[in-house]
């Protein structure tokens, strides 16, 4: 392997890690932003409605 080659190599693991945080991150951000508007209306969600309609 050359130099090039063991360079790249040792880049993997970083990018595998920051590619972690990253979508862990805009995950959590988009389900804590996706209940805030769902919420912001004080009205249930429409499927959560339906389910209570069904018993």
């Amino acid at each position: 392997m050359d130099e090039k080659q063991s360079d790249l190599v040792a880049k993997v693991p970083h990018v595998t890690f920051l590619f972690w945080i990253v979508k862990i991150f805009a995950t959590t951000l988009g389900e804590t932003g996706g209940d805030a508007v769902s919420r912001r209306d004080d009205q249930p969600c429409p499927s959560l409605q339906e389910n209570r309609d069904r018993r």
